[in-house]
């Protein structure tokens, strides 16, 4: 099967789980095992390894500076927006639920980066021959499964490109996912649940009621 056909056909069925799947509890937890077999089958048929997808062999100095400083620069800026448009939240959060939070949230950012860059950004680079074009590519597509949550579809976009471009430089989806994981627990926590409903995406951000 052509690459791009393999793309389009899993990225399909990822929005295929989220919109008619939703609330179908078990149903949708089989579809998506039977979604990730797939997924692993075509990194095992198209000889990927645990290097090539950043899992071991990474570079733990490369750019872990400017990672840090960049993951930095975009924390701060969904603090002040939370500062601005949520201000009460800070006297009355208890900073030990973010944190707990963050801890088992990380296991899940980084299945997340592992699919994400590990598959799609791989793949894109693949079809489209060029580093660039997979890097927005990739994040363009990363914002389309977070639809329709105004604020996620933003701050994936973004962070779906910063993401693959670091990816592309040094294979570590072990920093990435520490990255992802403080994002997007403090727009969990600090923003305003009016905007992003509890993270929800698909039908569940209409059906979301606080």
């Amino acid at each position: 099967m052509p690459i791009w056909l393999e793309l389009t056909l899993v990225f399909t069925a990822i929005e295929s789980l989220i919109w008619t799947f939703d609330g179908l509890g078990l149903v949708k937890w089989l579809a998506a095992t039977a979604l990730l077999e797939i997924v692993i089958y075509s990194w095992h048929k198209r000889g990927d390894t645990w290097s090539s997808l950043g899992i071991t062999s990474i570079d733990r100095k490369k750019d872990v500076l400017l990672l840090a400083f960049t993951f930095l620069i975009l924390w701060g800026a969904v603090m002040l927006v939370a500062e601005i448009w949520n201000p009460g939240v800070f006297g009355t959060i208890n900073l030990l639920n973010p944190i707990q939070h963050f801890f088992w949230y990380l296991i899940w950012a980084w299945f997340q980066q592992l699919c994400f860059n590990g598959y799609f950004v791989n793949r894109l680079q693949t079809v489209l021959k060029n580093k660039f074009c997979a890097m927005i590519a990739a994040g363009l597509l990363f914002g389309l499964i977070h639809l329709p949550n105004p604020v996620l579809v933003v701050v994936t976009i973004i962070g779906g490109i910063v993401s693959a471009y670091f990816y592309g430089r040094n294979r570590n989806l072990w920093y990435l996912a520490i990255g992802h994981a403080a994002l997007a627990v403090t727009i969990h926590h600090f923003l305003p649940i009016a905007w992003h409903h509890q993270m929800r995406i698909g039908p569940g951000f209409y059906t979301w009621h606080p």
